[in-house]
């Protein structure tokens, strides 16, 4: 297959620091090491444990490496990664698909990838979880219909679905809601997070709300995503 590779980074200026992201696809032509990962490391049996499907069945859809420089400040929006366009190709042909994230240098819990708890199984993209009070405590910092408010403020295509516009606004509104909560936000809205090590893995599925904070440590914060 061919390999090629994107990068985006934040509009920051030169002089301060970056979030930067490099997207590569296919295992020809990449770095050594990557294609010694998508080889030769324990990744895809895990995802197959995980999947509950032969080895033989897994391929590596994508990766992802994000970098965030020291003292970076910019955070990673609330999203899901099921609103892509590769994403909806491949679910439409049946492919199932999980989320590995995996820190290259070590990682303090406060920047390391952050994920509510069950969103994944939530009833409705839309959803601000099971607890009654996100829906309450969002009427009251967002005001009451909030959620038309908000898709009117949004660049959405019109080729989107109901469902797909339904889950951005849940992004957009959860970027509100844990800018005007603080440290509340968390005790409303139970948040999974972890200090990590190279070598550990966070496994997810690809429907759950995830997000990240800058980088407050005195290294780079490099992570890959496969």
């Amino acid at each position: 297959s061919s390999s090629s590779s994107s990068s985006s980074s934040s509009s920051s200026s030169p002089s301060q620091p970056r979030f930067l992201q490099f997207t590569l696809k296919g295992s020809s032509g990449t770095s050594p090491e990557l294609r010694d990962f998508i080889r030769h490391s324990d990744a895809s049996n895990l995802a197959a444990a995980l999947l509950d499907v032969p080895g033989a069945h897994v391929a590596f859809h994508a990766d992802d490496l994000f970098i965030k420089e020291v003292g970076c400040q910019e955070r990673t929006s609330w999203h899901r990664d099921t609103y892509s366009e590769r994403f909806q190709t491949d679910r439409q042909s049946g492919i199932r698909m999980i989320n590995l994230w995996m820190p290259l240098a070590p990682l303090s819990r406060s920047d390391s990838i952050r994920i509510l708890t069950g969103s994944h199984g939530w009833s409705f993209p839309g959803s601000l979880g099971d607890d009654p009070r996100g829906e309450s405590i969002a009427t009251q910092i967002l005001g009451h219909g909030w959620r038309d408010n908000l898709e009117s403020m949004l660049p959405l295509s019109e080729n989107m679905s109901r469902e797909e516009r339904q889950g951005l606004v849940a992004s957009f509104a959860f970027e509100l809601l844990e800018d005007a909560l603080g440290e509340e936000f968390e005790n409303i809205f139970p948040v999974l997070s972890w200090s990590l090590e190279p070598g550990d893995v966070v496994a997810f599925h690809r429907q759950s709300l995830h997000s990240a904070k800058g980088n407050s440590m005195e290294w780079p914060r490099i992570a890959l995503s496969t």
